[in-house]
């Protein structure tokens, strides 16, 4: 153990962990410690210590780390909460846009073929335009309706 890190050791595995990212430590009576890290969430480490007579102080300067660290850690979770929130904002505002999109190339592809089946039907130029006239009506009303439109005066 230093100032700052844990070095676990396990058989012919070492590990070494940061004290910065003790999340919680309990003690047991045996001689164990169960501890979990802040970036291994759901891993948890269960230590020995060889001294049994060590074990309370052990155990107690590693729940004291914990209880420090864990306003950093509120604060952490607060802060990714927070970014989750904005990310769905962001999101729905997206879909939103998406389905203004789909609209607007609805009522184009409305009077494209509106158009083709004037021309099929060979009406006269003021059914015509009449019709045209009516299309963009509609496109204008749709427009001012979802605030895209330009204002009139």
């Amino acid at each position: 153990m230093t100032d700052r890190h844990l070095l676990i050791v396990h058989g012919s595995v070492h590990e070494t962990l940061a004290l910065e990212d003790i999340e919680s430590a309990t003690g047991h009576p045996d001689g164990f410690m169960v501890m979990r890290f802040w970036r291994t969430k759901g891993i948890s480490y269960l230590l020995r210590v060889d001294e049994r007579a060590a074990v309370q102080a052990v155990a107690g300067w590693l729940q004291a780390i914990a209880r420090h660290n864990a306003p950093r850690f509120r604060q952490a979770e607060m802060e990714r909460a927070q970014e989750q929130r904005e990310a769905a904002k962001q999101l729905r505002a997206q879909q939103i846009e998406l389905a203004e999109e789909d609209r607007r190339l609805s009522a184009r592809k409305a009077l494209r073929r509106l158009e083709k089946l004037i021309e099929r039907k060979r009406l006269g130029i003021d059914e015509r335009a009449w019709l045209i006239r009516l299309a963009e009506q509609a496109q204008a009303l749709e427009a001012a309706r979802t605030g895209k439109g330009k204002k009139r005066s």
